[in-house]
């Protein structure tokens, strides 16, 4: 696991899930960002996006709290052992792991070969700073007119540019 501190909260990452084929990448974080004496520490307690703590079984989900970060995409699968980092040089967060290339075992029962990859790291502002591999993205506009001119649904309309393998994701 890697532990970061980020903005006065800490936040836990680690690898979830069986190696066979749903290892994962997951992230916990402490309930607040306070430093005093009640405030966060390294030690947690740590909780995911749903207020669930990352340390306690749950059996009404039959899990553990938790947030995914990172899991199976395109060739890349079961990532894991996550490494994060910020760069001076760069002036940005960072996600090393590794993966294995399409399925983590072959028809023999076999593990795959290991590779490594880093993504730029980025974080999100719900509920406090959460950490993605996404971008987020904010569309703004100037709706003009007057009265039933401006009864009208706002759309907006993502228009698909890249190759067959090309993914969006919305959380």
């Amino acid at each position: 696991p890697a532990l970061v501190k980020y903005q006065g909260w800490f936040f836990v990452f680690s690898s979830y899930g069986g190696m066979g084929e749903d290892y994962t990448i997951r992230v916990c974080r402490t309930a607040t960002n306070d430093t005093g004496a009640n405030g966060a520490t390294p030690r947690g307690p740590f909780f995911d996006k749903t207020n669930r703590r990352c340390d306690v079984y749950d059996a009404s989900t039959n899990d553990y709290g938790n947030t995914m970060l990172l899991g199976f995409e395109g060739e890349q699968s079961v990532p894991g052992h996550p490494h994060v980092w910020f760069d001076d040089v760069w002036g940005k967060w960072f996600l090393g792991y590794d993966f294995r290339k399409n399925r983590a075992t072959t028809d023999s029962g076999a593990e795959g070969r290991d590779f490594m990859a880093v993504r730029e790291l980025s974080w999100i502002s719900d509920g406090g700073p959460w950490p993605t591999i996404w971008r987020e993205v904010a569309v703004t506009g100037r709706i003009t007119g007057r009265g039933a001119d401006l009864a009208h649904d706002l759309r907006v309309t993502l228009r698909w540019t890249g190759g067959l393998g090309s993914r969006v994701a919305f959380d």
